[in-house]
């Protein structure tokens, strides 16, 4: 066992009534082979033989990993913003990477971030490039766009938390946590705090994560139901019209995923006018094409999509090094 205090490296999996991708997720951390790693499950689940399930997986692991810290955190609270501090507020390693249940950290996934991390101890946070699978689709599509501090000045690219690897020092000197009356993006809030604070971030190419996109219910809410004022007022007393912005954006490509994964009951008429009661603005031209063509082929909206996104990226990360 690795000894107290020695830990380089701290993996929190939150997870709520997902023990089959979990198992997934854990596997992946454990296939790392990093010599100086802490893996804490924080158990949100609402079935004790779920959590009962989580108990034998862990033995199991740690018979056959001795050299591996285990830490079981049970969680009780209502997001997963607050499922995430509970695992912060018990993890002792220097730094830590967060990793959804459902998704897989990639082969050298820890050692290349903390290689990148030991550069400089005043980087406060390090996000990655990742590939993302849209189920049911057969497309891995690579996420990444270059942290540039002129550009990323209202929010980070970072795609997902699963992304992310923070220095713990530094969040515990500004006592940052996740903000626990968020029922969503919780994640795109933390990054702004981050600016506000101007605490130093950098950003590497390298896909070092595989990001599961999928309709199987999520932390904290349902497929069924989006609950747009349990996040919304919140953020927008923070951050301001901006942050309101981001969610429109949000709340609109949310529909658009559940029409790829076949589980949007709403026709176009009922999700135009929920926007428009929700924010008081008629979704755009450009809206309705993309939900025009998401309804026809979903395939080929996708298509469409992950090539747009492409070049997109491509764009701004050349401009991005063009001013290094």
């Amino acid at each position: 066992m690795t000894g107290a205090g020695s830990i380089a490296v701290s993996v929190i999996i939150p997870t709520k009534n997902r023990n089959q991708f979990l198992q997934r997720a854990v596997a992946s951390v454990v296939a790392q082979e990093y010599t100086s790693l802490e893996i804490c499950i924080a158990d949100n689940n609402d079935d004790v033989l779920l959590s009962a399930g989580i108990h034998q997986m862990m033995d199991g692991y740690r018979n056959a990993h001795p050299g591996i810290r285990w830490t079981y955190v049970p969680s009780r609270q209502l997001y997963a913003s607050g499922v995430k501090n509970d695992g912060m507020r018990k993890v002792t390693g220097r730094y830590i990477c967060f990793l959804d249940d459902d998704d897989q950290l990639l082969p050298g996934s820890i050692a290349l971030r903390v290689a990148e991390m030991d550069k400089d101890p005043g980087l406060a946070l390090l996000y990655c490039a990742g590939y993302s699978l849209i189920y049911p689709y057969p497309l891995r599509m690579y996420r990444y766009y270059r942290y540039d501090k002129e550009r990323d000045t209202d929010t980070l690219k970072m795609m997902s938390c699963s992304s992310m690897f923070i220095n713990k020092a530094v969040f515990e000197q500004y006592q940052l946590f996740f903000d626990e009356s968020l029922s969503r993006i919780e994640d795109y809030d933390f990054c702004k705090t981050i600016i506000q604070l101007d605490l130093k971030v950098a950003s590497i190419p390298q896909p070092l994560v595989l990001l599961h996109q999928h309709p199987h219910e999520r932390m904290s809410t349902t497929h069924t139901a989006l609950h747009v004022a349990d996040f919304r007022e919140r953020l927008v007393k923070k951050w301001g019209t901006s942050a309101d912005e981001y969610v429109y954006h949000y709340v609109a490509g949310y529909y658009l995923w559940r029409i790829c994964f076949g589980i949007e009951k709403k026709s176009y008429r009922e999700i135009v006018a929920g926007l428009e009661k929700e924010f008081n603005r008629t979704p755009s031209f450009k809206f309705r094409i993309r939900h025009w063509l998401v309804s026809f082929s979903p395939r080929l909206y996708l298509f469409v999509y992950h090539c747009t996104l492409i070049f997109w990226q491509f764009y701004r990360n050349r401009i991005a090094v063009k001013k290094k």
